[in-house]
């Protein structure tokens, strides 16, 4: 979809199990079964959907998927479909991933950075070698402090390779260029980073696991994973509102349908998303 003078492509990167109670935390399984389906131990499926962002300077990634390097024990664990990176998507494009200009990573949690690498040749190895990888300090200290409150969330292995990576590091709200911006939401991590790209008369938000999927979009709906369910809650609450009265679009990194659209104001208190494709939306197709 044109966005003023940019692109945005939604990717597949396959998708994971994820156990539901840990995906709706507090939400009672009555609830939550209703909208979704799970298997016989209680997991549903969530997709994993980087975004292609082409500015008219740089091609642009938002979050990369698991990685196909895993080894099997963990893609059993998460029930991996697909290969978990974002390779056949862009060669679908005619992107190659050494075009990647830059990687905005809304946070370094497994499903979200293991894609930055691959297996060649029994090696584990970058996958996009030019890009500068986008994260804020503060997530990329607590994912290599090993706390045992956080640590499942991150892969060990893939954070010692991102040692040698080319960084810019965000500290709270930045602005990166004409285009993009960030915001430190916090709550899902304690430096979680939200991303908005502004470009024409839209502003596209991408709220990483603040929003991960349509259920969501209701408040109070977060993950059990969050470690500031109240700090989630507030962003949520604001950037929501904001979103339905300023027309903006959003891309949610764990849905399963359509991942792209437009927040639409809430009439019953639930917001929801409208296909971006939807001509009746209007915006700057």
């Amino acid at each position: 979809m044109r966005i003023g003078d940019c692109e945005v492509t939604p990717l597949d990167a396959g998708s994971i199990l994820f156990d539901g109670g840990a995906t709706f935390g507090a939400v009672p399984k009555k609830a939550w079964g209703r909208l979704v389906a799970f298997d016989s131990e209680n997991r549903v499926r969530l997709a994993m959907r980087p975004f292609l962002v082409r500015t008219p300077g740089s091609l642009n990634l938002v979050d990369t998927g698991f990685g196909s390097h895993q080894d099997e024990r963990t893609r059993r664990m998460y029930g991996l479909r697909g290969a978990g990176d974002v390779l056949d998507s862009l060669r679908s494009l005619g992107v190659h991933a050494g075009e990647i200009d830059r990687v905005i990573l809304t946070h370094l949690h497994v499903d979200h950075a293991g894609g930055l690498f691959r297996k060649a040749q029994e090696r584990v190895v970058p996958v996009f070698p030019r890009a500068e990888i986008v994260v804020q300090t503060g997530e990329w200290d607590a994912a290599r402090r090993h706390d045992p409150l956080t640590r499942a969330g991150y892969a060990p292995d893939d954070i010692a390779r991102l040692a040698g990576a080319r960084f810019r590091f965000t500290n709270g709200d930045e602005r990166l260029d004409t285009w993009f911006r960030v915001a430190r939401s916090g709550g899902h991590t304690t430096h979680h980073q939200m991303l908005l790209l502004e470009s024409g008369n839209t502003t596209v938000w991408f709220p990483g696991d603040i929003v991960p999927t349509t259920h969501h979009l209701r408040p109070v709906y977060m993950t059990a994973l969050d470690l500031n369910r109240g700090r989630t809650f507030r962003v949520k609450q604001q950037y929501l509102a904001r979103a339905a009265r300023e027309r903006w679009l959003v891309g949610l990194y764990h849905e399963t349908n359509d991942p792209f659209g437009w927040i639409a104001a809430p009439s019953t208190g639930r917001y929801a998303l409208t296909p971006a494709t939807d001509p009746v939306q209007g915006g700057d197709e």
